[in-house]
């Protein structure tokens, strides 16, 4: 049975992957400071948009983005290291944020650095959930050595930034490192305002298996031993050197609309809600979270028609 569950979400991956691929995007893995980091891109000349997705998740979640996006940016999506094809050994040390967040600032500045001059344009990032977080750590680590922050503006989808009350950050454990099928039920019925949750028992033991491994869990306790360096103060403004826009499903269970209205008070930044959708509106509206991440991405008038709270 645990086999049938890998062949079926190797399947999955891979009827996902090729769609990707008749998008025009390519698959390309790229060796950088002892990670082989894989990619989706496509450079035809447009402004730089590097995408950087959220926990348990990979480059293939903003799939549903890809065919509108690709008509306006130069798209890079990333899987973040330890996730996705960009893999990591389960050793401890390796699996923190701020190590996480400095190799892919790094890796994000060599890739920009690549382009050829005639690849014009300033570059924009757009991230889901712990993307989100990354982003905020990279630019500190960019802004702490006195590098300069190659993106115009930050677009973040429900970043989990600002440190979370005991009682919620106990029931963010449990629900991002489960341990049983029932958990893994319950995980994707509040990840999604609307999804299945009557998925036969050997996929969700297969889901189980690939959300279980060791690189998870040292994350999950590295965190734990250091959340006051890996969140930011909810009663302190956060000032990050690029234009930051926060988009939020509204239906979001995991990291609620009232949490993304407090970070917004803390960033002083635009909040724009995102309806009929949870914590993921790349995945469940896809044509609402495009209009407006352009609305705010696309330079002249276009910017002002951005439906903000």
């Amino acid at each position: 049975m645990r086999l049938l569950a890998r062949a079926a979400l190797s399947y999955r991956n891979f009827q996902i992957h090729r769609k990707i691929l008749s998008d025009g995007l390519e698959s390309k893995t790229e060796a950088f400071e002892g990670l082989d980091f894989h990619y989706y891109c496509i450079e035809s000349g447009k402004p730089p948009l590097i995408l950087l997705h959220g926990f348990l998740d990979s480059a293939k979640t903003f799939r549903r983005l890809f065919p509108d996006l690709l008509n306006h940016f130069d798209l890079y999506a990333i899987d973040l290291p330890g996730f996705g094809n960009t893999t990591m050994p389960d050793q401890r040390e390796l699996w923190r944020i701020d190590g996480i967040a400095r190799a892919t600032g790094r890796f994000l500045l060599h890739l920009l650095a690549q382009r050829t001059p005639e690849l014009s344009g300033k570059a924009q990032l757009l991230t889901h959930s712990l993307g989100g977080l990354v982003a905020m750590h990279f630019s500190k680590y960019f802004e702490a050595q006195r590098i300069v922050n190659p993106f115009e503006r930050i677009h973040c989808i429900a970043p989990g930034s600002l440190r979370f009350p005991q009682a919620e950050r106990d029931a963010h454990r449990r629900r991002f490192y489960p341990k049983s099928v029932e958990e893994i039920r319950l995980l994707l019925a509040e990840l999604f305002h609307e999804t299945r949750t009557d998925l036969p028992d050997f996929l969700l033991k297969g889901l189980l298996e690939t959300w279980s491994r060791k690189g998870y869990e040292y994350l999950a306790l590295n965190t734990i031993e250091e959340e006051d360096f890996v969140f930011f103060p909810r009663d302190k403004r956060l000032k990050l050197a690029p234009r930051t826009y926060l988009y939020w499903g509204q239906q979001d269970k995991i990291v609620t609309l009232a949490y993304g209205k407090t970070l917004q008070s803390t960033l002083r930044c635009p909040l724009v809600t995102i309806p009929d959708s949870g914590h993921c509106p790349q995945m469940e509206n896809a044509p609402a979270l495009v209009a407006s991440f352009l609305a705010n991405a696309l330079p002249g008038p276009a910017r002002k028609r951005s439906p903000k709270d």
